[in-house]
């Protein structure tokens, strides 16, 4: 049943929350890059896991972004409540994966969005930080497995998600 439901989602479609998602990872980067120059602050949590303003100013911007260009989709992220939890469309947001390694400088941490079509996980992306070569690191995949990554700071391989299968 969820393989017909996602052979439905048109090409067209796919291509728009495929461009999304890149363009969301481009304003990922353009957020945390000059912080990690200039500084952040940072709080503990109820839980003692730590958060900073950067957190918050990635997930602010995502569901800034997701509002405008698909209002009817949902949100899940960590700082804020669920938006439209009733939709197909599910985006998954981790501002910063990795707050711990952020705050202590290590750099290992990602920013992670993934978009879940009727509890299908669908499309994913990870988005690090610049590597002391000049690069970064994206992958990209669909239910299936299938996987793209991109090491080229220029250059990026798209990623059409497939049907969601039921392994």
């Amino acid at each position: 049943m969820e393989a017909e439901s996602t052979a439905r989602i048109p090409r067209a479609d796919v291509e728009r929350y495929h461009a999304a998602a890149v363009e969301m990872a481009d304003e990922a980067r353009r957020i945390v890059e000059p912080a990690i120059e200039r500084g952040f602050e940072v709080e503990t949590k109820p839980d003692a896991s730590l958060v900073t303003d950067i957190d918050h100013a990635v997930e602010r911007r995502f569901r800034e972004l997701i509002g405008r260009w698909f209002p009817d989709h949902g949100v899940i992220g960590e700082e804020y409540p669920p938006t439209h939890p009733e939709s197909a469309f599910q985006w998954i947001l981790d501002p910063i994966d990795g707050t711990e390694e952020f705050v202590h400088g290590v750099p290992t941490f990602g920013t992670m969005l993934g978009l879940h079509y009727r509890g299908c996980r669908w499309l994913a992306s990870s988005i690090t930080r610049r590597l002391p070569s000049g690069c970064t690191r994206e992958w990209a995949w669909a239910r299936t497995g299938t996987a793209s990554e991109s090491v080229s700071p220029t250059r990026r391989r798209a990623c059409v998600p497939k049907a969601c299968d039921s392994s």
